[in-house]
């Protein structure tokens, strides 16, 4: 199946869409951001994808659904000099936002916290906390 951009697109933005909307604790930012100009010194949250599968859910004349498949990874930063908790607090609250929810055509699934540790990023050191939201995306596309 060719690859179409424009599914990528809409989940990806659907989801930000759904976090900014609900999230205000620390500011986030996307994989390939660098964080430059942000202020990051009380923490962050680093969002990225990974797409498992993309492929027709169903096969009907001009109408078909490519369902799509996938993770959202949250990547919770907090500074080094506060307790790992504060990751695995912020990681319950982020779940809470996706955990059994469906809006634009994604349906998010349960949410798991993976082992938190330690590292350096953008010349200082956190706490990562990563939050794995496992999601589906379904879109019906038209075809001429």
């Amino acid at each position: 199946m060719p690859a179409d951009d424009t599914l990528i697109f809409d989940y990806h933005k659907a989801i930000i869409d759904r976090f900014t909307a609900n999230w205000t604790t620390l500011p986030a930012i996307l994989e390939n951001d660098d964080g430059e100009g942000l202020t990051i010194s009380s923490g962050f949250v680093k969002i990225s994808f990974f797409t498992a599968n993309s492929d027709f859910a169903t096969i009907n004349a001009g109408n078909p659904k490519i369902r799509t498949t996938g993770i959202v990874i949250f990547e919770i930063f907090t500074p080094q000099n506060e307790e790992i908790g504060d990751g695995l607090t912020y990681a319950g609250q982020i779940a809470t936002i996706f955990r059994g929810k469906t809006f634009s055509g994604v349906s998010c699934f349960s949410p798991r916290i993976e082992n938190g540790k330690e590292i350096s990023y953008s010349k200082s050191k956190y706490w990562i906390t990563p939050l794995l939201c496992p999601f589906r995306y379904d879109k019906y596309i038209t075809i001429l």
